[in-house]
Order: structure tokens, then C-alpha cells, then sequence
């Protein structure tokens, strides 16, 4: 192989590439503008309405916490059972195996739950996304591996928001 087919293919490789790329952007932009619209919806709106402000003022993961958003019932049902980035959605309504909720997500799912996430920790006057993550990958049961690329994940995007 010559220095300009090699040259040429690879250029031509980079264009595949970026092409799956782009498409993936446009699975993260669709979801970006579609995230948790269904809350403005009836079945949910009018209990998250009365609860969020609540919720606001707790710390995630502890039982006064879990207990306010028990009383979010069944519009908690329907938000998991319409947004595909909680887990709750795979094992309540995919009947997937509980100690592995995560295992029918797509890249693209990961990607809006772990903005989900910072978006609540930012939310929250104790949020700590570290402390969020310990949590989660205990209530999710969620693998050592894709638990460190979620929490190098949050370093990247630390480091592009300049907080790092």
C-alpha cells in the first residue's frame, strides 16, 4: 500500500466515522429536547408540581427523601414507564432482571441518565454527584466498569464546563 491509498483510506475511515458520530448527535439532541416532557402532561404534572419543591430540599437517597417521592404514586409510575433513561423503566415495564436494570439501555439512555443526574444534583442544596453516583451504583446494582466510565464521564464534562 502506497503513503496516498493508505492516506485515502483512512480519510475515507474518518468520514464513516464522523458520520456514526453525527448520528449519534442526533440521538442525544432528540433526547435533549424531548427530556421528561411527559411531566407537562396531566398524568403527571400536578403531583411532580406539588412534590419537586419538597424533594428540593432533601438529600438524595435518604428515607425522607424516598418517602416524598412515594407520594408521587402513580405519576412516578408513568414517568418510568414513558422515559426510557431510568432504570426503573427496564424493570418495571421491561420485566428486566432487577439485579441488572440497566442491561436493556442503549448508549443513548446512559448518556441522558447521567445528565439526569447532574441536572438533580445541581438541583438539590446538598447534590453531590459523587455522593449521587455511590448511591446509584448501589440501588442500580450498576457493574464496576460502566461505573467508571460514568464517573470518568462526569470528570470529562467537569473539565469542558471548566469546574476542574
Amino acid at each position: 500500500m502506497t503513503r496516498d491509498d493508505f492516506l485515502a483510506a483512512n480519510e475515507a475511515h474518518r468520514r464513516l466515522v464522523a458520520k456514526h458520530l453525527r448520528l449519534l448527535r442526533l440521538c442525544l439532541r432528540g433526547r435533549a429536547e424531548s427530556h421528561d416532557v411527559s411531566k407537562t402532561f396531566e398524568r403527571e404534572c400536578a403531583l411532580f408540581m406539588r412534590s419537586i419543591p419538597r424533594l428540593k430540599t432533601l438529600t438524595y437517597g435518604s428515607p425522607e427523601y424516598n418517602e416524598a417521592k412515594a407520594q408521587l404514586g402513580p405519576a412516578l409510575a408513568e414517568h418510568y414507564r414513558v422515559n426510557r433513561h431510568h432504570p426503573e423503566h427496564y424493570v418495571v415495564h421491561q420485566a428486566a432482571d432487577e439485579s441488572n436494570p440497566l442491561k436493556g439501555m442503549t448508549l443513548v439512555d446512559l448518556a441522558e441518565m447521567l445528565a439526569d443526574w447532574l441536572a438533580a444534583v445541581e438541583r438539590h442544596a446538598d447534590g453531590d454527584i459523587q455522593a449521587s453516583l455511590d448511591h446509584n451504583e448501589q440501588r442500580f446494582h450498576i457493574p464496576e466498569t460502566l461505573m467508571q466510565i460514568l464517573r470518568n464521564t462526569v470528570a470529562v464534562m467537569e473539565t469542558y464546563s471548566g469546574e476542574r
